[in-house]
């Protein structure tokens, strides 16, 4: 049996030990080495632990296993033996800070109810990439990600207010999505008001044909609703966008589809001038009531918020 030269034993050794040193790597950060131009870069490693659907959304529970933040940046919805169905980014934070755990929303439209396998990828690596186990969500009959919980009618100050609800587990940016309102008993017919925040100070508002950047009255520290929570506005504008009789909120997302319908409502009690705001009181279904103004609180005349 011929033994190895110098330089081939030299050469084994060194294969080795960068091979030792990458699994010692990865057993001890959770990251996963790869080679790229100019040296060594690491992919994280992620985990899904959960997943939870609202109507065109997927809520993803992702664990970073390793010692670097990880950027999850894409989603792909899978139906058992069929491929892939459904691509959706992120609408609120995806950073998941190193051995730790986050909940991560993301739009992947109206499709059918059912039995999905979800899988995220995190930097846009197909290195990196966590599948979950087949589960079954309600993307189309599900509670929606965004709800329309309060709007302000009428009154002296702080007319024309919107407040959306944040239900799910995960902060989402209110800015990627549009408030809708049908005025039905205004002329002319289907008396049409879209609302979107452009930014802490503005919002773009769509009324009959026309657009307009209006101030937000109320400065937001931000266009994130945190999760279980709420963010309001009031748009800087003295013409009157709602009406209180046969009224319709409803929330686009950014593909045009409604994920928030609550129905057309003309509350019996719309004669009370005390009563200034629509709350919303029920999201499926959708069911309001006319009261004072509880912005930013759970609705007054039930004690809580809106719930299913």
């Amino acid at each position: 049996m011929r033994a190895l030269s110098p330089l081939a034993a030299m050469v084994l050794i060194i294969i080795v030990s960068i091979a030792s040193t990458a699994v010692l790597y990865t057993w001890i950060s959770g990251e996963f080495p790869t080679i790229a131009l100019g040296g060594i870069t690491y992919v994280p490693i992620i985990r899904i632990e959960s997943v939870e659907g609202y109507k065109g959304h997927v809520v993803v529970f992702v664990r970073n296993l390793g010692d670097f933040r990880a950027v999850v940046d894409m989603l792909y919805l899978e139906k058992p033996g069929k491929g892939i169905v459904a691509v959706g980014k992120p609408v609120g934070p995806n950073v998941v800070e190193p051995r730790s755990l986050a909940a991560i929303a993301f739009d992947v439209g109206i499709v059918p109810d059912g039995k999905y396998i979800v899988k995220v990828s995190a930097h846009g690596s197909s290195a990196s990439i966590a599948t979950s186990e087949p589960t079954y969500l309600k993307l189309t009959s599900g509670i929606p990600a965004l709800v329309f919980n309060e709007i302000k009618v009428r009154g002296t100050t702080d007319k024309n207010s919107i407040e959306i609800y944040n239900p799910t587990p995960a902060s989402i940016n209110v800015s990627l999505y549009t408030a809708y309102v049908i005025n039905h008993n205004w002329a002319p017919p289907n008396h049409e008001v879209k609302v979107k925040l452009i930014s802490t100070t503005q919002c773009l508002v769509y009324q009959d044909g026309t657009s307009n950047i209006y101030p937000t009255r109320n400065i937001l520290p931000t266009t994130i609703i945190p999760p279980r929570g709420y963010l309001y506005y009031t748009i800087g504008t003295t013409r009157d966008l709602f009406d209180i009789i046969n009224i319709q909120p409803m929330i686009l997302n950014q593909r045009g589809e409604v994920i928030d319908d609550g129905g057309t409502w003309s509350p019996v009690d719309r004669a009370n001038p005390q009563k200034e705001s629509m709350q919303r009181v029920f999201i499926t279904p959708p069911k309001w009531i006319v009261a004072s103004p509880t912005f930013g609180k759970p609705n007054a005349e039930t004690g809580k918020e809106a719930l299913t």
